[in-house]
This record gives structure tokens, sequence and C-alpha cells, in this order.
């Protein structure tokens, strides 16, 4: 039952936030899961969209994490999937700020959501359950 409020959610916050932004919205996005090491990190990414709506240019603008390492462990996999993401098409090129968030959590959950707060910040969010030693 928790899951499917989480998703619903989601949807809502979702579709109020894409209104009520001036950015552009995406058409296709493609979001790498969870990085393959349980922690947070997050990612500032610009994009050049073409007058087409493709992606012609990403590149990292600032990496956040406590591990070193883990940004350029997990960076090559987001900037191949941000390529992938379709735009409407426009009068001319434009640059795009997007904002990744990954969260790890403690609890009962769904094992990886995605949550779009607005058309350029995603948030990816893993459970793990807590496991309590009983001797």
């Amino acid at each position: 039952m928790l899951r499917g409020s989480v998703l619903a959610c989601a949807l809502v916050l979702l579709l109020t936030t894409v209104g009520r932004s001036d950015e552009p919205a995406p058409v296709k996005m493609v979001i790498p899961g969870y990085p393959p090491i349980a922690a947070e990190v997050a990612f500032t990414v610009s994009i050049t969209v073409t007058e087409a709506g493709d992606v012609s240019k990403a590149s990292i603008e600032r990496a956040e994490t406590k591990y070193r390492g883990l940004d350029l462990l997990f960076s090559p996999t987001l900037l191949e999937a941000v390529r992938e993401w379709k735009y409407p098409p426009a009068s001319q090129p434009r640059k795009v700020i997007l904002r990744f968030v990954y969260e790890h959590l403690l609890g009962d959950g769904p094992r990886e959501i995605t949550i779009f707060d607005a058309p350029s910040h995603v948030r990816v969010r893993k459970y793990s359950p807590v496991r309590v030693a009983i001797d």
C-alpha cells in the first residue's frame, strides 16, 4: 500500500510542477539507476539541446559526494543516459541545467524510486531495510 501511495504522490508532484515551470519539459528521459555503491551523490549536468530537441552536448558541472571517486565511477553512466533525452523542437539551440540527486535511505519502502521535482530536477531514492541483530 505504501508503494502505491509513494508512486501516486510522485506522479501528482510531477504533474503539478511541470505545469508551473518555465523550463522546457523533456519528452523522453532516460534515468540511470542508483550508483553501484549505496551512497548519496548529487550531480549538476549542463546540456545543449538542438533546435530538433536532441541533446548535442552533456557535461558534469558539479558533483557532490562524501566518497572520493564515486563521481568519476558514475559520471559516464549518467552522461550516457542524459544524451538520450529528447526535448520538443525549438527555434534555436538552448542550454539546460539538470540536477540529479541520489539518496540512500534506511527503512521500508520500494527498492528504488525516481521522483521528478521539476523537468530539470530528478531525485532517485534507494531504500535499504533496517536489520536488527538479536542474540
